[in-house]
């Protein structure tokens, strides 16, 4: 993983708990000749990974309020699908909810990754 100017990546376990994965460092092509730290995380079969753009916890309903990390991590834990796609859909609901009538101002993007057991 590098820096790339999107917020930390979101990491679901299996049992539910979640954790942000610290990505350090400036964002990729800012700096020429700066150097990167290599992270590595090792995945399992039921992980779910979360890449997103920062659209998703800048949104902001009509009172102003931001969806926000803990609220994106809420969902995420809450989304019980077992299909990247699904999971996807259920964050947009959860969003779209959350945001009602007020207009959004940036973009909405996200990947989904689950791991699964490999085939033989």
């Amino acid at each position: 993983m590098a820096n790339a100017g999107l917020i930390a990546p979101l990491l679901r376990h299996p049992d539910g708990t979640v954790e942000w994965l610290d990505v350090l460092g400036l964002p990729l092509g800012m700096v020429e000749e700066t150097h990167y730290m290599e992270l590595h995380y090792l995945l399992f079969p039921g992980d779910l990974v979360l890449l997103s753009t920062d659209g998703i916890v800048e949104a902001r309903n009509t009172s102003g309020e931001m969806y926000g990390f803990d609220r994106l991590a809420e969902c995420v834990t809450a989304a019980t699908c077992q299909k990247a796609e699904m999971v996807q859909d259920w964050i947009l609901q959860d969003l779209r909810a959350f945001v009602g009538s007020a207009e959004v101002h940036d973009d909405l993007t996200m990947v989904v990754v689950i791991v699964r057991e490999p085939h033989d």
